[in-house]
């Protein structure tokens, strides 16, 4: 037993045949929707309950298939709510980036104290942001496939 929540799982809608194979091979049956993301791409949303963690076991085999992906987990008893994003960079890295719900806000605090310090404030103000950008959806088809080559180059 575990502390169980509700996970959707994100990928571009282009790869959608991909992960169902994937899926099917670990007789994973979710409920599904069509979604749009914030720069326009088409987006499969994957529904799970019952989520041991709200962990998913499968992201390997999807990263390792060089498809691209959000998971967004719901709070349990132990753990806030947050997401893991998955995204490939043009030289065919792999960037995981994990950013839990509480930590997106800026602390007020920590603000306060540069606040004779405009320049200190705008480069912590700069670094919080980077720290919490995703890359977009845009080109992941396309670099998915590169990070496959690259980890077969480095083997």
């Amino acid at each position: 037993m575990g502390d169980r929540t509700s996970v959707t799982l994100y990928f571009l809608a282009s790869q959608k045949e991909k992960v169902d194979a994937i899926l099917e091979d670990l007789g994973e049956e979710p409920q599904t929707q069509d979604v749009t993301a914030e720069d326009g791409q088409k987006l499969c949303a994957y529904y799970y309950d019952e989520v041991n963690y709200g962990t998913l076991e499968f992201l390997p085999e999807l990263r390792a298939a060089g498809i691209a992906h959000e998971s967004a987990w719901d709070s349990g008893g132990d753990f806030d709510e947050g997401d893991e994003y998955c995204r490939f960079t043009k030289e065919g890295g792999c960037l995981i980036k994990t950013v839990i719900e509480s930590e997106r806000s800026i602390s007020i605090e920590i603000m306060m104290t540069m606040i004779h310090q405009p320049n200190a404030l705008v480069d912590y103000i700069k670094a919080r942001n980077e720290e919490l950008n995703v890359l977009p959806w845009t080109n992941q088809a396309e670099y998915g496939p590169t990070y496959q080559a690259m980890q077969l180059i480095s083997r």
